[in-house]
């Protein structure tokens, strides 16, 4: 999946989450880091919503499926893209230390 597919389907899915959970207060960074791993993102709605991780796993992955994707996606996806961030990061502090 590229990067503006995901992006668009990450929007769909942030809003499909939210719709699921009524009250659920997260950002979208917040999703986007619990979503490099789903059990994450399956524990942090249980934690803020107070359900069962169960029920929460089944309304993740109903928000997931509402858009297309699904767990391999996200994390294949949201892998690479912490990858690139954490090469970055490394390239940057690289030339600092020189």
């Amino acid at each position: 999946m590229d990067k503006q597919v995901f992006e668009n389907k990450f929007g769909d899915f942030s809003n499909a989450l939210k719709q699921k959970f009524a009250g659920l207060n997260l950002t979208d960074e917040e999703i986007k880091k619990a979503m490099k791993n789903p059990d994450e993102l399956i524990t942090l709605v249980s934690a803020k919503t107070g359900i069962s991780r169960e029920e929460a796993d089944k309304r993740v992955h109903q928000a997931m499926s509402t858009v297309g994707i699904d767990d391999t996606q996200v994390k294949g996806f949201m892998e690479k893209w912490g990858d690139k961030v954490g090469d970055k990061i490394a390239e940057i502090k690289n030339k600092f230390s020189h």
